[in-house]
């Protein structure tokens, strides 16, 4: 894998799994790090949540170096996940009034989403180097 792509995997992967785990440990000060000032009583179904953020960023670092189909599969699958998360918060964030903050995951999901699906398109993982 080139030197860019291994780049956006950690990144993505270490994004994620950090923020999972803050919000599992500390949800309510996470939100409030996010600027979220509308936060849900109680605050441990966001810890719920942060599990589900948390794996969704571990994955990112399951898939063996050299496995082109398990890399596309780590990428359809999360960025399926990404899409349904923006879907739900454009829901949320238009139509039942969550603070607009929030836009900031949505935005960062779909464009996590969109790289992924262009460079599935583009065939970034099929000429992978083992370096």
């Amino acid at each position: 894998m080139n030197h860019k792509l291994k780049l956006f995997q950690w990144a993505v992967g270490a994004c994620d799994a950090c923020t999972g785990v803050l919000l599992v440990l500390a949800p309510v000060w996470t939100l409030h790090l996010m600027g979220m000032k509308n936060i849900p009583d109680p605050a441990d179904i966001i810890s719920f949540v942060g599990i589900f953020v948390m794996a969704v960023g571990l994955s990112y670092f399951l898939v063996n170096r050299g496995d082109c189909s398990g890399w596309k599969m780590q990428w359809k699958v999360t960025a399926l996940v990404r899409l349904s998360v923006a879907c739900f918060l454009t829901w949320e964030i238009f139509g039942e009034g969550w603070e607009l903050r929030w836009i900031t995951v949505l935005l960062t999901d779909l464009v996590i989403a969109g790289i992924q699906i262009a460079g599935l398109k583009a065939g970034w993982l099929d000429h992978r180097d083992n370096k």
